[in-house]
């Protein structure tokens, strides 16, 4: 048994000597590399390590913010992402992923701060004029956004992300000349973009082209068939084309997946009631009403008797 014991203790003395222990780099290393292959709770054992060693990485403390944000423990990951600015403050990735968990928690103004500091250290960093862009959507201001966004295109010409949201901002700006522009680019690039085909139909039925709009929806539904809001907008456009057999299939699609869509309802009912089918129009009118599209109650008062 002490023969046992000696063993055992010579390979503790092994395993803790220098040789055996995994130095700092190697825990970085191996920390990246768990990050990269997702597997963040893996990231953030081996940096956890090496932080405790030492609490000067700056580099250790942005991937474990990083890991953390991607597990969603974002007070966590803005902890990490600040001590990395500490340690090393022109470190712009930092910054900007610190103004990613800021925009995701809603704090916009800290959101922007940490991307103009990114982009002040770096002037052409494309993801922290991409991200400051998003920012500016959710605050509507739109100029900023369509700055940002040209700025990403700019930089990077065959970013079909960057090409499809400047479209939708020139859309929500009504400048629809460069909103088409935009749309039509990103789906020449890449013409399975589900998000741009939607949105150029939507852009073609205010314009009048039901026609064309119908064929951009039906070419986002081919590519994602439970796109909802594709249903939706194909719907109105086959009504507006007093399509209404069609609108009620597309609308039935919608009502399949949300069941308190007043619109849909009343569309659905209106089309019946187009299509002289009371039986059909009453009820669907009805759900309508209950769901607060009140505008249907005219409809069955005079036709629902």
């Amino acid at each position: 048994m002490s023969r046992w014991r000696s063993i055992i203790s010579f390979l503790l003395i092994l395993l803790t000597a220098p040789s055996f222990a995994q130095s700092k780099k190697q825990l970085l290393v191996d920390g990246i590399a768990a990050f990269e292959l997702q597997d963040y709770q893996g990231c953030i054992v081996y940096l956890d390590q090496l932080i405790e060693k030492s609490d000067k990485d700056s580099m250790a403390f942005f991937y474990r913010g990083m890991a953390r944000a991607r597990l969603e423990s974002y007070s966590e990951a803005h902890i990490d992402l600040s001590k990395a600015i500490a340690i090393g403050p022109r470190y712009f990735e930092a910054y900007k992923e610190r103004g990613k968990i800021s925009a995701l928690r809603g704090l916009h103004t800290q959101a922007l701060t940490d991307f103009n500091a990114a982009i002040q250290i770096q002037p052409n960093y494309s993801d922290a004029f991409y991200n400051r862009a998003l920012v500016y959507l959710q605050q509507e201001n739109y100029r900023g956004a369509k700055d940002d966004l040209s700025k990403v295109v700019q930089l990077n010409p065959m970013d079909v992300d960057a090409l499809y949201l400047r479209g939708k901002t020139y859309l929500s700006m009504r400048d629809y000349e460069h909103a088409m522009a935009d749309l039509n680019q990103c789906i020449t690039m890449y013409d399975k973009h589900i998000l741009a085909h939607k949105e150029r139909g939507k852009l073609k039925a205010m314009l009048g082209d039901y026609l064309g709009s119908i064929d951009d929806f039906t070419a986002a539904i081919e590519l994602k068939p439970n796109f909802t809001d594709a249903y939706y907008n194909r719907a109105i456009s086959a009504y507006n084309l007093k399509r209404y057999a069609n609108c009620i299939e597309d609308m039935d699609h919608v009502i399949e997946r949300d069941a308190s869509d007043a619109e849909a309802f009343y569309y659905k009912g209106i089309s019946h009631y187009k299509l002289g089918q009371k039986e059909d129009a009453c009820p669907a009118l009805s759900k309508a009403g209950e769901l607060g599209k009140f505008e249907a109650y005219e409809i069955i008062k005079a036709y629902c008797r």
